[in-house]
């Protein structure tokens, strides 16, 4: 199952939601997510959270990865914290 990288947890299950009931419409998507959601167990939950973590993870390194190209920043030595400055405020990038 593919997932595209979704910003939250309800973002991800609705990702989920989509690619296991990819013929419904719509307009009835968002009432069957719903229901859905109702019929999952904590094991399910667990499963799909765990899931998001790695999803988060794999964002955070693929930032960590290209960050420093597109801001010019320089690539040895950049680590997840300065990612996240820059991430806040771009104009940070020529000072790390």
């Amino acid at each position: 199952m593919k997932i595209n990288q979704p910003k939250t947890f309800e973002d991800y299950l609705q990702e989920v939601h989509g690619e296991i009931f990819p013929m419904l419409l719509d307009d009835d998507m968002s009432d069957h997510f719903d229901d859905w959601l109702g019929t999952l167990d904590g094991e399910e939950y667990i499963k799909y959270a765990e899931a998001f973590v790695v999803s988060v993870r794999q964002q955070i390194k693929n930032a960590v990865q290209t960050l420093p190209t597109l801001y010019g920043m320089p690539t040895a030595n950049v680590g997840v914290e300065d990612v996240l400055i820059v991430i806040d405020d771009p104009r940070k990038a020529k000072d790390l």
